[in-house]
């Protein structure tokens, strides 16, 4: 996990935040951050998310026993609120346990605390979040195959005529083509 110094009319704040903001972010750029402050006896530590969503999800899983900052931090760079809610909902364990320093227990463990709050928000299963199951088990195939993270999101949403219509089977397969075509590219 990495920091960022934000600098608010002169107060200095050391935050940190989700690997996919810190990405996307220049320095010197104006932008408007979703903040939780967390303090602990020893510590006052600040977190900052692009999205409402994001620091929702955090502060969920900050609620589940054994979860710290870091390891809800660590969720949050490895998947996108969709997918995290998606994979808890479906109690999809293996795909939580690719995060660094989430083992099955732990997974589990955010299973049984956060599926309900989901499903108190999630009531209709619509085409959207079928889809969304599709992607997610798409992703973890890619990642079974031994891809990272970053090269499996990649091929997916690279996939000419977009995911909705396909079976996760064609996904995969389409979503192989392109890494393959990089893979050309590269060597």
């Amino acid at each position: 996990m990495e920091n960022l110094v934000l600098d608010v009319h002169g107060v200095v704040y050391l935050l940190t935040a989700p690997l996919d903001l810190l990405a996307k972010l220049k320095t010197g750029q104006d932008l408007l951050l979703y903040t939780h402050v967390h303090v602990r006896e020893d510590d006052l530590s600040f977190y900052g998310f692009d999205s409402l969503e994001e620091k929702r999800l955090f502060l969920l899983m900050l609620g589940v026993s054994g979860i710290g900052p870091k390891a809800s931090l660590a969720i949050l760079s490895t998947f996108t609120p969709e997918e995290i809610q998606t994979a808890i909902t479906s109690e999809n364990i293996s795909l939580l346990t690719k995060v660094p320093g989430i083992g099955k227990k732990t997974a589990q463990r955010l299973v049984l605390e956060l599926k309900e709050k989901f499903k108190t928000v999630i009531t209709i299963e619509n085409k959207d979040s079928v889809v969304q199951r599709g992607i997610s088990d798409a992703l973890e195939t890619l990642l079974a195959l031994g891809y990272n993270m970053a090269e499996a999101r990649h091929a997916l949403g690279d996939i000419k005529g977009g995911l909705a219509d396909l079976t996760t089977e064609e996904q995969v397969k389409a979503a192989l083509r392109v890494l393959s075509k990089e893979v050309g590219k590269d060597g």
